[in-house]
């Protein structure tokens, strides 16, 4: 998917910022290896993500968000990220929720938040307990969690993120909302899929259905191919 590969491709961001600085006697490879691989808690890898940020930005890294807004940002609560195999949706039952059919592999987003605004975003894995940088900067998450964040204020819930595989779709589930007791269709979904409105809340099983509906379209229209590879995009 277009998010996954950007993080891939900010990994050179983690590396310059630790690269040597003007005037400074100590090699990269030296800092490589006194800077921490691993870190004990989300917070600690946290303020090292984010000040590997401001470092690479120090050195003309365009990360497409407001340095001086980063730097005032402290790290809101992580998000769990998942993906999500289309043909998964094909499979589910009335009663299944995004988050059961999902993969969970361990990666987390970290948003820097300002004043309730979202700065910048940073990506997380974990194993063993321990807490790995695994990307810097993402400006399409980024803005749409500005107005997801914007959204939650009034919602009060629990934010995670699902990323549909080949269909290009990034949703954003709202776990436990304040007034789900009236929602008889599971949890909520916020989405720009197809043009959607981020700021109007989807019944999650309504949009489970209509994800499936593509699914299948898609899977009709590049069967053939998909059983060579995986054709992730």
């Amino acid at each position: 998917m277009k998010t996954l590969n950007k993080i891939l491709m900010i990994g050179i961001a983690l590396f310059a910022s630790n690269c040597t600085q003007p005037g400074s006697t100590t090699s990269a490879t030296e800092q490589k290896m006194e800077r921490p691989k691993t870190f004990n808690t989300v917070a600690d890898a946290a303020k090292a993500a984010k000040a590997d940020m401001l470092a690479a930005m120090e050195q003309k890294v365009n990360f497409g968000v407001d340095k001086e807004a980063l730097r005032g940002a402290e790290p809101g609560a992580e998000i769990s990220m998942m993906t999500l195999d289309p043909a998964m949706l094909m499979k589910a039952d009335t009663g299944m929720h995004l988050n059961k059919l999902a993969m969970d592999a361990g990666k987390m987003l970290v948003p820097f938040v300002n004043i309730d605004n979202v700065a910048a975003v940073a990506f997380l894995s974990s194993s063993d307990n321990q807490f790995n940088i695994t990307g810097l900067g993402d400006k399409f998450l980024t803005d749409e969690l500005k107005t997801v964040y914007l959204m939650n204020q009034k919602m009060q819930g629990r934010i995670s993120i699902v990323q549909v595989q080949n269909l290009n779709a990034t949703l954003y589930l709202i776990g436990n909302p304040k007034g789900s007791e009236n929602n008889p269709h599971g949890g909520y979904v916020l989405s720009s899929y197809n043009g959607h409105n981020l700021r109007e809340p989807l019944n999650e099983r309504e949009f489970m259905a209509v994800l499936a509906k593509d699914a299948r379209m898609f899977i009709e229209q590049y069967g053939a191919q998909l059983k060579k590879d995986k054709l992730v995009r």
